[in-house]
C-alpha cells in the first residue's frame, strides 16, 4: 500500500470520527440536560469542537500508524532478513513521515471545517426552500 492510500483512508476515519463524535456528544448532552432550567450545566458547543477535533486527530494518526504497521508486517513478511519493528522504525522515524503527519492533519481539518460549512448551508437552504424562515416580520 502506497503512502497516499494511506493517508486518504486515514483521513477519511479522522473526518469520520469528527463528525460523530460531534453528533454523538451532542446527542448526549441534549439528552442529559435537556430537563435541566439552568442552561450554565451544559457543555458549550465550542468545547464539543474541540473534544470532537483531538478525537479525529488521534484516530486519523491511529489509523496511519497500524496501516503503516501493517504495510511494514507484509514487506517483512516478502524479505526475510528484516523484522516487522525494524521496518516500522525506519518508515514511522523520519523527516518525510513527520511533513507527512502535519499535512494529514491540516487536510483533515480543511476537509471537515469544509464538510461542517456545506452541512449547515444545506440545512439552512432546507429552511429557506420549505417556508420555515421569514424574511418579512
Amino acid at each position: 500500500m502506497n503512502n497516499e492510500e494511506k493517508l486518504e483512508k486515514s483521513t477519511v476515519v479522522g473526518s469520520l470520527t469528527l463528525f460523530v463524535s460531534c453528533y454523538g456528544i451532542n446527542i448526549y448532552e441534549v439528552a442529559t440536560h435537556d430537563d435541566y432550567t439552568n442552561y450554565q450545566d451544559k457543555l458549550p458547543f465550542e468545547s464539543i469542537i474541540v473534544t470532537s477535533i483531538v478525537t479525529g486527530i488521534i484516530m486519523t494518526i491511529v489509523t496511519w500508524l497500524v496501516l503503516t504497521l501493517y504495510d511494514c508486517h507484509k514487506k517483512a513478511k516478502e524479505d526475510d532478513s528484516v523484522t516487522t519493528l525494524e521496518l516500522f522504525k525506519r518508515e514511522v522515524f523520519c523527516k518525510r513521515t513527520f511533513i507527512g503527519l502535519i499535512i494529514l492533519i491540516i487536510v483533515s481539518f480543511l476537509v471537515v471545517f469544509l464538510g461542517i460549512i456545506f452541512f449547515s448551508l444545506i440545512v439552512f437552504y432546507i429552511f429557506i426552500l420549505k417556508g420555515k424562515i421569514n424574511w418579512r416580520k
